[in-house]
């Protein structure tokens, strides 16, 4: 897992790196500059552009800037600096960096920058606000970012002017319509949450993590443990052990997952879609049997439409504890289609009181809406929830609102439920008790946006439950689950269905094993 530093971590690093005598502050800034021209040079192999504009601030973003826009200076670039508000109201290691500045270059006023004076193919370096900000930028700034013209290379020096470095929302005023998302984002040390989350991971655009000598008061606090977020690192997850298949195994051996579907007295027909892509995803990820149950008027129509699952009538609770003592089935999933109410909830209420690896979603957490505490205060051993936002908000009201971000509100909610909560969204989280969450922040972001489609979220429900039967505890296979479920869009990409989801995991997950 790679590390996300906050804002006031970030801060501190710098500060007690300061006053140990290791640097200075100018010294940082001159690091920075040369970290991100190097950064700069390595995008654009073929050469720099001709002309560059560097827009700095009053504070030590600002300073970062003017050391950049010197040694783009050095370099022969034509570079024209353009300052927010008083080039006077400058941090006093800011003024020393513009000092320096000046004996290269005019400082102009960023106000006065008028439309057309960027240029196709210009270079526009944003380094007015860092990651100190939290409050509004001013119209004029956001006035700025906003014209700044499509066909420019526009990129951010530690986080883009605007955006809140702990949440990822962007700062404008008014709440007004963000900026076009930059091309590159160059930041310090360590990813901050507003480069994942929010609207802060798409206006950041790529983000590359360059060092300017922190080494070892980062180390300090990776030691400690003591870190808010994660970035989900493939890499690190145990895909030899629960992914790919021994030989000497046989089915089960890799676990038997069953799949609650819908249906009461009078099922409707036709409804049973949601239910059969989470069996088709816990089969497709190495589950060795999957049986979808659903009461026993429902199960002709389960039964036409997918050969490689098993059916078995479950109506109510008695049916659901003498099917699941079978210790044989080691993995649950509940929600998908599986309808909203009261037998909804006598049913999830059963199947925790069996203590059973589960993964509850959809309506098996929405029939739970006004009387939350029914579900939350019963969780416990190896339970993963795999909320939307809107169901998120049903059963765990005010969370969302009386936590600092996202990513506190479900930190609070796994410590609270004890279980594993999977926050989807552009941003899905990832949260377990005692353990720092994780963020999934995929290569392709683009082709992961077709996730949002209908029957996308229980596809990953299904692949959590398999990755659990397959004996990856809950957070592990919410980790797994999230990673090969954005895996299969990028193989996809644009036009992705849920249907489509199958055949994207079956590569996926090749590709996988092929590693």
């Amino acid at each position: 897992m790679t590390s996300i530093f906050t804002a006031a971590q970030m801060t501190h690093l710098e500060s007690i790196h300061v006053a140990a005598g290791k640097n200075t502050w100018t010294g940082l800034m001159d690091r920075a500059a040369i970290a991100v021209v190097d950064a700069l040079r390595e995008r654009f192999a073929d050469g720099l552009p001709e002309r560059a504009h560097v827009l700095c601030g009053p504070g030590n973003n600002g300073g970062d800037g003017y050391g950049i826009a010197s040694s783009l200076h050095d370099l022969n670039l034509a570079v024209h600096l353009w300052h927010y508000g008083s080039a006077d109201a400058c941090s006093e290691s800011a003024r020393i960096m513009q000092g320096r500045w000046k004996k290269r270059g005019p400082v102009k006023p960023l106000a006065s920058l008028e439309a057309g004076t960027v240029s196709p193919g210009d270079l526009v370096i944003d380094a007015v606000f860092g990651i100190g900000l939290n409050k509004p930028i001013a119209d004029d700034l956001h006035g700025i970012l906003m014209a700044l013209p499509t066909d420019c290379h526009r990129v951010a020096v530690d986080i883009l002017s605007g955006i809140n470095a702990d949440t990822g929302a962007y700062l404008g005023p008014g709440g007004r319509e963000s900026p076009r998302p930059f091309h590159l984002t160059i930041t310090f040390e360590g990813m901050k949450p507003g480069h994942v989350l929010g609207v802060g991971a798409v206006l950041s655009g790529s983000v590359q993590t360059v060092s300017i000598g922190l080494e070892e008061e980062c180390a300090t606090i990776l030691k400690s443990g003591d870190l808010s977020l994660r970035l989900l690192n493939d890499a690190a997850l145990p895909w030899q052990q629960h992914l790919f298949k021994n030989p000497l195994n046989h089915k089960y051996d890799h676990g038997h997952v069953l799949v609650l579907a819908g249906g009461g007295p009078t099922p409707s027909c036709g409804q049973g879609g949601a239910a059969r892509l989470a069996a088709g995803a816990a089969l497709r990820v190495g589950a060795g049997l999957v049986t979808l149950g659903a009461h026993h008027a429902a199960l002709a129509d389960h039964a036409v439409r997918r050969n490689a699952l098993m059916l078995v009538p479950i109506s109510n609770e008695d049916d659901l504890a003498a099917f699941l003592a079978d210790d044989r089935i080691n993995a649950v999933v509940a929600g998908p289609g599986f309808g909203r109410g009261r037998r909804t909830r006598t049913l999830v209420q059963k199947l925790l009181s069996l203590n059973r690896k589960a993964v509850l979603d959809a309506d098996a957490l929405t029939s739970f809406a006004g009387r939350p505490q029914e579900l939350t205060g019963q969780l416990n051993g190896e339970i993963v929830l795999t909320p939307h936002e809107g169901e998120f908000r049903r059963i765990f009201p005010g969370y969302l609102e009386e936590a600092d971000s996202r990513n506190g509100a479900v930190q609070s909610a796994a410590e609270t439920s004890r279980a594993t909560v999977v926050l989807k969204g552009q941003d899905t989280l990832i949260a377990s008790p005692g353990r720092t969450a994780s963020v999934a922040f995929p290569r392709n972001r683009m082709r992961s946006a077709w996730l949002a489609t209908a029957g996308s979220g229980d596809v990953l429900a299904g692949l959590v439950g398999g990755f659990m039967a397959r004996g990856a505890d809950a957070h592990t296979a919410a980790c797994m689950a999230v990673q090969i479920h954005h895996d299969a869009a990028a193989v996809f990409g644009p036009g992705l269905t849920a249907d489509d989801l199958d055949g994207a995991l079956a590569k996926a997950i090749a590709d996988r094993c092929r590693m």
